[in-house]
C-alpha cells in the first residue's frame, strides 16, 4: 500500500480570542468519496448489489438518527462513536450561561482503526495550484473555528522543515 501524503495549505484566519489576523493550516482532501462510491467498494467480493448495501446502510443510519434523538451515545464499533453534544461560549459567571447561547451538535470520536488509517500519513505543503483547485472543488477541510485552532495554527505543534514538510 502506498504512503498517504496530506497536502496542506495555509489560510488567512482570525484568532477568535485576540481578534488578530494570522494563518492556520488546513488539509486538502484527495477528492470526495460519495455514498454510492463507498457502497460500491463495500459490495465488492460479496453477494450484495451496491444498491442493496445502500438500502441496508440507509436503514442503519435511520437507527443511528433515532438513537441520537433519544440522547444516546452511538457506538459504531470500527467506525467510532457519535455523541449528542452542545457548544457554549465562555462567560465570567454561571448566571450568564443561558440555553439560548447553546449550540446543539454531534461529536464524533473515531475508532482506533479509523485513526490508524491516517496516523502514518506524511504532510507536505500544497502548491499554489493545488490550493486554488481545492477551493474550486470544495476539498479543503475547514473545521469549525475555535480559539485554540487559530492560536495554535491547527497543526498540532508541527514545525516546517526546510523541505516544506511538517514534522511533529
Amino acid at each position: 500500500m502506498a504512503q498517504l501524503t496530506f497536502k496542506v495549505k495555509k489560510v488567512a484566519n482570525k484568532n477568535l480570542r485576540t481578534k488578530v489576523m494570522g494563518y492556520a493550516s488546513r488539509a486538502i482532501a484527495n477528492g470526495v468519496a460519495t455514498f454510492d462510491d463507498i457502497c460500491a467498494q463495500a459490495a465488492n467480493n460479496t453477494t450484495l448489489h451496491p444498491k442493496e448495501l445502500a438500502l441496508a446502510f440507509g436503514l442503519a443510519l435511520d437507527a443511528v438518527r433515532d438513537a441520537l434523538k433519544n440522547g444516546k451515545i452511538v457506538d459504531l464499533d470500527q467506525i467510532g462513536r457519535l455523541y449528542p453534544a452542545i457548544s457554549s461560549h465562555w462567560t465570567e459567571t454561571e448566571d450568564e450561561q443561558t440555553l439560548d447561547g447553546l449550540t446543539k451538535r454531534v461529536a464524533y470520536r473515531p475508532s482506533q482503526e479509523i485513526t490508524a488509517a491516517i496516523a502514518s500519513a506524511k504532510l507536505a505543503w500544497a502548491t499554489a495550484k493545488e490550493a486554488a483547485d481545492s477551493e474550486q472543488q470544495g476539498t479543503t477541510t475547514e473545521p469549525e473555528p475555535t480559539g485554540d485552532d487559530e492560536q495554535q495554527g491547527n497543526n498540532g505543534g508541527a514545525t516546517p522543515t526546510p523541505s516544506g514538510e511538517l514534522e511533529p
